[in-house]
């Protein structure tokens, strides 16, 4: 282990001394003796424990100076930064065939929407034809029913005066008859 792991881990060991062994006293003597120590009373010093371990630790490790990074030897370093430039490269490369397949797919994609686009001119158009033959049918129609409708009323009028006329006539002969 290094210097700086040793030191660590002999800081932690104090640190967990002086706040676990202290702990560890109170609670064992207000379990064992109560009559000298009343759980009641066991809060403050506990307290009182973990204040001690909270300055041990600040005044250990919050006047520690930064550490330097140790110096990487310039053979490694040279291949670890050929490696990473490689795997980029590599990664590159994959970006890019992916990209060229989207593109292609959406080129295809283009020429169907384009293919599609002009069949529906081309249905378009024929459904214009077909509305104004469809259109001169149903205007050419009304102007047929108008007509019809028009012989119809004429027909209803003439009847309605013709058999007007034919009571009319036979009311005046019956009139005559009876009188």
């Amino acid at each position: 282990m290094k210097a700086s792991r040793i030191q660590s881990v002999a800081v932690v060991s104090m640190v967990v001394l002086c706040a676990i062994g202290p702990t560890v006293f109170l609670v064992a003597a207000a379990v064992f003796n109560p009559a000298k120590m009343p759980l009641r009373d066991l809060p403050g010093p506990l307290v009182g424990a973990i204040i001690i371990a909270v300055i041990v630790l600040a005044v250990l490790f919050g006047n520690s100076p930064p550490r330097a990074p140790a110096e990487e030897d310039p053979r490694r370093r040279l291949t670890r930064r050929a490696a990473e430039v490689n795997t980029a490269i590599t990664e590159a490369v994959r970006v890019m065939g992916e990209l060229a397949a989207d593109l292609d797919g959406l080129q295809r994609s283009r020429a169907a929407l384009e293919a599609e686009a002009a069949r529906q001119q081309e249905y378009l158009e024929l459904d214009r034809d077909e509305a104004a033959k469809v259109m001169a049918l149903v205007h050419g129609n009304e102007a047929g029913k108008e007509k019809a409708q028009r012989r119809r009323e004429i027909v209803i009028a003439v009847a309605g005066c013709v058999a007007g006329a034919a009571f009319a006539v036979a009311w005046d002969l019956m009139k005559t008859a009876w009188l």
